[in-house]
Parts: C-alpha cells; sequence; structure tokens
C-alpha cells in the first residue's frame, strides 16, 4: 500500500486531474498527470468494471500496480499528482513494462 499522503482521495482531485487533459499511453495504461498540491506527488487509480466485472480482480489490478508504485512514490521529485486509469485486464496486459516505459520517459529514472 501507499502511505496515505501519497494517495489522490477525493473525487474532486481525480476530476481536476482528468479535466486538465495531460496524457500519456502506455501500453494498458493511461497515465494523467497535474501539477502537485500537495508536499510530495500523489497517486490514483481508476479500473472499471469494464476491465473486470469482479471486484476481486479489479482489486487485484490496483494492488499489481500499487505494488509497482511504491518506489516511485518514495523519489524525490516536484509534486505531482497522477491518476492511473487502466485500460484492459491483466490477461492482456504487462503491467510492470508499461509503468517502466513511464519511468523512463516522464520522471527520468
Amino acid at each position: 500500500m501507499l502511505p496515505v499522503e501519497a494517495r489522490l482521495k477525493h473525487k474532486a482531485d481525480f476530476q481536476r486531474i482528468l479535466g486538465l487533459n495531460q496524457k500519456q499511453h502506455y501500453g494498458a495504461l493511461l497515465i494523467f498527470q497535474a501539477p502537485g498540491e500537495a508536499v510530495r506527488s500523489r497517486f490514483g487509480l481508476v479500473v472499471s468494471k469494464k476491465v473486470d466485472p469482479k471486484a476481486v480482480g479489479r482489486n487485484r489490478i490496483r494492488r499489481q500496480l500499487l505494488a509497482l508504485l511504491r518506489p516511485i512514490s518514495q523519489l524525490e521529485q516536484p509534486p505531482t499528482d497522477w491518476v492511473i486509469l487502466v485500460l484492459y485486464t491483466a490477461e492482456h496486459a504487462d503491467y510492470q513494462t508499461a509503468i517502466s516505459q513511464w519511468q523512463k520517459k516522464s520522471l527520468s529514472i
């Protein structure tokens, strides 16, 4: 799990970030970003019922992504708010590859 201060929790935050429409596409993930309003970067995940109709499957996808995001959340970088939208299920996706491509391009790691 990400620390509480590294998570987006409020609907208004998600709407603000999605409304700016600054997005990048990496495989099964669509990643939106906005300048951060907090002291550190924050992340929010969106996994719809179209990706997996069962809550168990959606939660499994969230846990997988949160495990990949944990090291990124600890980096010293300018505060940015990120919303990661999952486009399709893990059966057809390699989330680790998508996250590593995003890291290389966007976070300059």
